[in-house]
């Protein structure tokens, strides 16, 4: 690697640690409901952007390509972030029980009407509520349609970083990148929510 090469890492290193401690940040004294502080955060913890920019330094791409992945990892990062709050409703609740401004619970405390909202304020942010109200309530998001909501978010995403390697000519690493984008529509936890929910 040429010396100005070795300088961007590091500038690219920095920023990735710089980021991270936003989200810290974000999430200790910033959770709040708030689409902008959500999309901050979850850009704050996605570290595909950088490690794909690095990645491309590192075998001499030029700067449009550079560019070009870094975009894809930019959006495939915030597109795991989402599918991992929403898969939240077909595991645990914790999201829900610690009070967390997830995008799911944005847009439940938006969409909720009468005694189904009420419901959500009584158990979000509590962690004594029985699993039988954090079913109740996570049904009601489900029918709602907040989980295709969400999808929907995260899709977006997803096509955005498939654009961006349009860039690029086929190969099996463009293949496997591509393969990852997919992944999250994949996962066994939409298995467990259609299971669950119906959905």
């Amino acid at each position: 690697l040429k010396s100005k090469d070795i300088i961007k890492i590091q500038q690219i290193w920095n920023k990735f640690k710089r980021d991270i401690y936003e989200g810290f940040y974000i999430d200790l004294n910033e959770n709040k409901q708030s689409l902008e502080f959500y999309n901050r955060r979850i850009y704050a913890y996605n570290y595909w952007e950088h490690y794909m920019k690095i990645s491309a330094i590192m075998a001499n791409a030029d700067e449009n390509k550079i560019y070009h992945i870094s975009e894809a990892g930019k959006n495939i990062g915030m597109s795991y972030m989402m599918a991992n709050d929403i898969m939240d409703l077909g595991k645990d609740y914790e999201d829900i029980k610690n009070g967390r401004w997830t995008l799911p619970n944005q847009l439940a405390f938006e969409n909720l009407q009468g005694n189904d909202l009420e419901q959500f304020r009584i158990v979000f942010g509590n962690k004594n509520v029985t699993l039988e109200q954090l079913s109740s309530v996570a049904q009601k998001m489900v029918n709602m349609g907040i989980v295709e909501q969400c999808q929907r978010y995260f899709f977006s995403c997803c096509e955005r970083a498939l654009e961006h390697l349009e860039a690029f000519e086929e190969s099996p690493q463009k293949r496997m990148i591509q393969y990852t984008i997919c992944a999250p529509f994949k996962n066994k936890c939409y298995r467990e929510l259609s299971n669950r929910f119906g959905y």
